[in-house]
């Protein structure tokens, strides 16, 4: 009988020091912006009254946590510097966003 060939198993780079360093440095930056939103939630109905745009109250609240998920989980298989590109590039979506979102209340 023969032994079969045993082919090495791919490994993945895991989540080291400094990509746990660059994920809680991500996580902050983007908590500020989650901050931020939860502060537009709670101070413009007070200001605007019944032209509350809920819809994008609520998208703003969410999308820092949906955004960050999204890097993290791309960035499960990917080496330090993808996984910072992948962080950036959900920064970039947020800020897009915020200052939508900034431009649609100002207008309406």
């Amino acid at each position: 009988m023969t032994d079969p060939i045993e082919t090495p198993a791919k490994k993945f780079p895991r989540y080291g020091v400094p990509s746990i360093v660059l994920a809680v440095v991500a996580a902050l930056l983007y908590a500020y912006v989650f901050w931020q939103a939860i502060g537009n939630i709670v101070q413009l109905p007070k200001v605007l009254g019944s032209v509350t745009p809920w819809w994008l109250l609520i998208l703003d609240v969410a999308l820092p946590v949906v955004v960050y998920a999204a890097a993290i989980l791309l960035g499960l298989r990917h080496r330090t510097l993808a996984r910072a590109a992948f962080f950036a590039i959900g920064a970039t979506v947020l800020a897009c966003c915020t200052v939508g979102s900034i431009a649609f209340v100002q207008t309406h």
